[in-house]
């Protein structure tokens, strides 16, 4: 990460008058920790340089799936690293040996941001797959109409124009840096804010055209009661019974064309889009974080703690890149603590 921008994202974590006392830690090695405590006695964590701390251990990591500043903080804090397969980056060990606290470990990068690892990909898995399943049913909707024998204006009638609104978001590149679509970039893990907000319009729009589609209701008689069925349910039904879909368009007639192209729509999103609202507002830095102590944030000159308690304040849920939340170190809403 860029020195000035981390050293000034630091001073803006602390309280401008403080007073600096010592905290004496049960755990092994931790004396070398400091606290400040403004005038209403709360405490704010300060930098820690490793100057006069350590010399002989590197920054950069020695060992395989092991990040930067973890070897160097286990020797200064008195514990061990666990390495790529653990929930966490480090354990720190009491006088007896045991372990006493468990901490994840980060560098941020250049714009001040950090990305978990293994218990930030399960809780961005849930997003991830619940997007790329819902993209995929609406790029086969979308296919599903085009190919039709009448264009989409003859097909989908006055709902042709939040069609094309479908389809022009799912095709729209929204970076210069990178070709990818929305479709391509929700269904990779690449996730922004905005992208989801443009998503949740079209999940919107695609419920209208299910509307004005499912309008026609289809009768059938079943030992002398008369039911009213959709034509979407009455596909369901006919394939259940193995029927193909050109056996089931002579019985149905012209709905079965809306029936096939809306086939593809199953997800439950579809019926109710704060499903994905929803999931997306759960992942927040105490749900990634919450099993240990903390966060350490990290570089090649000092680090500083970010306690349990402080986790959702300081650390603020940006976007999902590669499958992994990604969280901004946020020094305004610690200062508004």
């Amino acid at each position: 990460m860029n020195r000035i921008l981390f050293q000034n994202l630091v001073k803006e974590l602390l309280l401008e008058q403080t007073t600096t006392i010592d905290n004496q830690s049960a755990v092994a090695g931790r004396n070398t920790k400091s606290i400040q405590v403004d005038k209403s006695g709360k405490a704010k964590n300060m930098w820690n340089t490793y100057k006069d701390m350590i010399d002989d251990i590197p920054y950069e990591s020695t060992m395989q799936g092991v990040g930067p500043g973890e070897q160097r903080l286990a020797k200064i804090l008195g514990g061990k690293v666990l390495g790529p397969s653990s929930s966490y980056d480090l354990a720190l060990l009491g006088p007896d040996g045991k372990i006493v606290e468990t901490w994840e470990v980060k560098e941020p990068d250049e714009q001040g941001q950090i990305r978990p690892g293994t218990e930030g990909v399960k809780i961005a898995n849930k997003v991830s797959s619940l997007m790329s399943s819902v993209v995929s049913e609406m790029k086969e909707f979308i296919n599903a109409v085009s190919s039709k024998e009448q264009t989409p204006a003859e097909f989908l009638g006055s709902s042709v124009t939040l069609y094309e609104e479908v389809k022009n978001f799912l095709e729209a590149v929204p970076s210069k840096r990178s070709t990818k679509d929305n479709a391509e970039l929700l269904t990779s893990g690449e996730i922004q804010k905005s992208t989801l907000k443009g998503l949740s319009q079209q999940i919107i729009n695609i419920q209208k055209i299910v509307q004005d589609l499912q309008k026609n209701v289809l009768q059938i008689d079943v030992n002398g009661r008369t039911f009213q069925v959709s034509p979407v349910k009455m596909l369901k039904i006919s394939r259940l019974l193995g029927l193909d879909d050109d056996s089931t368009k002579e019985k149905l007639g012209d709905a079965t064309e809306a029936a096939i192209a809306l086939s593809s729509l199953s997800n439950p999103v579809f019926e109710n889009p704060q499903i994905l609202s929803d999931l997306w507002n759960e992942i927040n830095a105490e749900s990634v974080f919450g099993n240990t102590n903390g966060v350490i944030l990290v570089d090649n000159e000092g680090f500083t703690f970010i306690p349990k308690t402080k986790l959702k304040s300081r650390l603020i849920f940006t976007r999902i890149s590669q499958g992994r939340p990604r969280f901004a170190v946020s020094a305004q809403a610690a200062n508004q603590e």
